[in-house]
C-alpha cells in the first residue's frame, strides 16, 4: 500500500483519495477486509493494494507485525479446533505439497462435512487456469517494479512475435 500511496502522491491518480483515506484507517480495521470500510475500494486499486504470498517478506517485512495475514496465522497457530471449509482446507494442503507454509498449523485429524463435495473442490482447487486480463495485470506489476527487466523482455517477446499488440510501460 506504500507503493500505491507514493504513486498516487506523485502522479494524483484518480485513487489518490482513496489510497490516502485507507492509510489513515488501516490501524482501525480487524482483519483487512474491504468490507470493514464505510466507503468503496474499487477492484483495481484493491488488487494493486491486496497483499498475496508473492508479496509476503514475513518476518522481514516493515509492516508484519500488523499484517492482517501474520495476526491470523498467529490465532489460527493458537487454535485448538479450526472450523474451515473445503476449498481453504485444499488449498493449505496445495501450499504444503508445494514446499509453502500453508494456511494452517499441523493438525492431527480432519473431520469433513459434506464429503460428498470433496471430489469436485479437491479438482478445482489443482486446476489451473489464467485469465488474460490477470495476466495483464501481474505484467504491469512486474514492469513497475522492474522497468529494465521488463523492457528487455519486451524486446525479446516483440522480436519472436512481432504479431502481438504489446504495449509497454512509460519510462
Amino acid at each position: 500500500m506504500d507503493d500505491a500511496f507514493a504513486a498516487a502522491q506523485m502522479n494524483m491518480t484518480p485513487h489518490y483519495q482513496t489510497v490516502s483515506q485507507l492509510m489513515q484507517d488501516v490501524d482501525t480495521l480487524e482483519v483487512g477486509d474491504p468490507n470493514e470500510l464505510s466507503y468503496d475500494v474499487v477492484g483495481e486499486l484493491w488488487r494493486e493494494i491486496q497483499g498475496d504470498s508473492n508479496d509476503c517478506l514475513s518476518e522481514e517485512s516493515p509492516h508484519f507485525e500488523s499484517c492482517f495475514i501474520q495476526q491470523a496465522r498467529t490465532r489460527l497457530k493458537a487454535a485448538d479446533i479450526i472450523v474451515s471449509n473445503h476449498t481453504l482446507f485444499f488449498t493449505d494442503f496445495y501450499l504444503k505439497q508445494k514446499g509453502m507454509y500453508g494456511l494452517f498449523p499441523e493438525y492431527e485429524a480432519v473431520i469433513f462435512d459434506e464429503g460428498h463435495r470433496i471430489k469436485d473442490v479437491f479438482s478445482k482447487c489443482f486446476q489451473k487456469v489464467g485469465y488474460v486480463k490477470e495476466i495483464e495485470n501481474l505484467f504491469d506489476r512486474c514492469l513497475n517494479k522492474r522497468s529494465q527487466w521488463a523492457k528487455a523482455v519486451f524486446e525479446d517477446v516483440e522480436a519472436d512475435y512481432p504479431e502481438l499488440p504489446l504495449k509497454q510501460a512509460p519510462s
